[in-house]
């Protein structure tokens, strides 16, 4: 198995485990709401500027 982690042989084997698997995704499922959610204000704010002028 590739060395994901980039954990060096001498530590010994990197095991995923479904928790590791669960957390990764929990991870980036929050940091990509986060940021759409960031985009959307940016696109609302746009669009009411341009509906003011």
């Amino acid at each position: 198995m590739p060395n994901l982690a980039g954990i060096p042989p001498e530590l010994g084997e990197y095991k995923l485990s479904i928790l590791h698997i669960l957390l990764a995704y929990i991870i980036v499922s929050y940091l990509y709401v986060s940021l759409f959610k960031k985009n959307e204000r940016k696109r609302i704010e746009k669009y009411k500027n341009k509906e003011s002028e």
